[in-house]
């Protein structure tokens, strides 16, 4: 990512491949070998989006943490927002 409106015009662009390559392997009309290379590009796209998400939502902790610290609030280390009661206990990996 070459600078910072780079980095979600990057996983914005990642995840549209992403949907695309999920349309090919849901269609089922892929030959076994490009549906294996679209299952591995797909799985890549979906781990550097993944960091890239982490990554951007540490930042606005750490900015939300610097408000809070400038207006004089609670300056202890937010908790992260926990997701809805929707976990399969699986990994989190779209395929």
């Amino acid at each position: 990512m070459a600078s910072k409106k780079d980095g979600s015009v990057n996983v914005e662009k990642s995840l549209k491949e992403l949907e695309a390559l999920v349309v090919k392997l849901e269609a089922g009309q892929l030959p076994l070998d490009e549906a294996i290379s679209a299952y591995e590009q797909g799985m890549e796209l979906a781990s550097s989006c993944k960091q890239a998400l982490d990554k951007m939502s540490q930042k606005i902790t750490l900015a939300r943490d610097k408000a809070r610290a400038a207006m004089g609030l609670d300056t202890a280390p937010a908790e992260p927002d926990k997701a809805p009661e929707d976990d399969d206990g699986g990994d989190d990996t779209p395929f």
